[in-house]
């Protein structure tokens, strides 16, 4: 993908707008249903701090989530790429919070 070409953006799950602002990464690494806790790393909390496993996207194994702010002050929806692991399978989605 060029610079140029947003053909393949991904759209806020809100209003359809193509401005999108990733403010926080949370991620679990975790061996197979052990209660482990995440890290957060966002614009507060450069370096990281932990998350309740509750927030895995995945009810077993790894998962992350990259929260995106929509840019348009009129929405402000936050739309979630989530990443979820097991058994070799891996699934991605995108929902709004």
């Amino acid at each position: 993908m060029s610079y140029d070409d947003w053909s393949d953006s991904q759209t806020c799950l809100g209003c359809g707008d193509i401005y999108l602002h990733c403010f926080r990464l949370d991620a679990w690494f975790r061996k197979e249903d052990a209660d482990t806790p995440g890290v957060r790393i966002d614009f507060e909390h450069p370096y990281g701090v932990p998350v309740s496993e509750r927030g895995n996207p995945s009810p077993r194994r790894d998962g992350f989530k990259a929260s995106f702010r929509c840019e348009d002050p009129q929405c402000g929806t936050v739309t979630v790429l989530k990443v979820r692991q097991h058994k070799g399978h891996t699934v991605v989605t995108w929902d709004a919070e």
